[in-house]
């Protein structure tokens, strides 16, 4: 809530502003279900523009004693632990029409999904993938895969658990995956960044389809999703504005 009062303290008081946001506590999926909410909300004409973002660490005191008690953190005696990290990210989304006074969009968001497992991380059954799968088939529903994504964005942590997760899901949305698969995971640069993960990730997404010199084209489609530790799930389709 301290961002918040920053930004109240900062916006101008003549901004017809709604200052009683919409908070969501879901780790690494939250932004997804706060972007779900953004696009509903533009769509009904009530709004036309929306801030919506994520901010975590995992590097404070407190933190990091919780996860070396969940024996969470990558050691010599955990090589499938995680690198504890930070981060902050924030995205405006606005309606097409009210995009002329901001100058060009960095990038259009195609498609939103959340969904919940029931057997997340840490659960003692068989991993199913049940909501990354749903969430994926979600996308291919709304037409994320035509055309294809060239890029897989995750904002996962590189522990083995994510990656079967993947996998499995993968397997069962094959047409909306890059092919080649290609995957840039934030946590072999950042570690986890928790909440913060998929507004860098959507970032990373929108860098990546800024035309340069080089021999590869920029992207024009991308996948961001991410995982909950308690089971949340979601993933958006992101294009280039071009």
């Amino acid at each position: 809530m301290t961002v918040l009062r920053e930004l109240h303290g900062a916006a101008d008081p003549a901004l017809p502003l709604d200052w009683s946001p919409k908070v969501v506590h879901g780790g690494r999926a939250g932004l997804f279900a706060a972007l779900s909410a953004a696009m509903t909300a533009l769509a009904s004409g009530k709004v036309r523009m929306a801030l919506a973002g994520g901010l975590d660490s995992s590097c404070d005191t407190a933190s990091l004693r919780h996860l070396a008690a969940e024996k969470r953190v990558l050691g010599k005696e955990n090589p499938d632990g995680l690198v504890p990290g930070e981060g902050a990210g924030f995205l405006l989304l606005a309606h097409k029409d009210a995009v002329s006074g901001l100058g060009p969009p960095l990038g259009r968001l195609v498609a939103c999904a959340t969904a919940r497992d029931d057997r997340p991380f840490r659960d003692r059954r068989p991993l199913e993938a049940t909501a990354l799968t749903s969430v994926f088939r979600q996308l291919r529903q709304a037409g994320a895969a035509r055309p294809r994504p060239q890029h897989l964005f995750s904002c996962q942590t590189g522990e083995g658990f994510w990656s079967r997760e993947l996998s499995t899901a993968y397997l069962r949305n094959a047409e909306l995956m890059p092919e080649p698969f290609r995957v840039t995971l934030v946590a072999a640069s950042l570690g986890d960044a928790g909440a913060a993960s998929p507004a860098i990730q959507i970032a990373m997404a929108l860098h990546a389809f800024v035309p340069r010199r080089r021999t590869a084209p920029p992207l024009t489609r991308a996948l961001v999703y991410g995982s909950a530790d308690n089971g949340l799930t979601g993933a958006c389709a992101v294009e280039s504005a071009r």
